[in-house]
């Protein structure tokens, strides 16, 4: 327990210490600028987000309107 304790404050040290160069060194506009893969990604994420969204009521549409037959029914 006190070994994954002192790795956990450790780990939170160096993000923390790396944090704070990472800002005093950098332009902090360049920091918070989007790279054209992220921009990429994050267009692609919300356009599977709103079909999935959409997911549901398509399901609805096709079992209310779907004609059930009897198992074993052959025409």
């Amino acid at each position: 327990m006190l070994l994954h304790y002192g790795s956990l404050r450790s780990r939170m040290f160096i993000f923390l210490d790396l944090l704070a160069n990472l800002h005093s060194r950098g332009d902090k506009n360049m920091l918070m600028e989007e790279s054209a893969e992220q921009a990429q990604r994050c267009n692609e994420m919300l356009c599977m987000h709103h079909v999935l969204r959409e997911v549901p009521s398509i399901i609805s549409d096709v079992n209310t309107t779907t004609n059930n037959m009897p198992t074993g029914a052959h025409g």
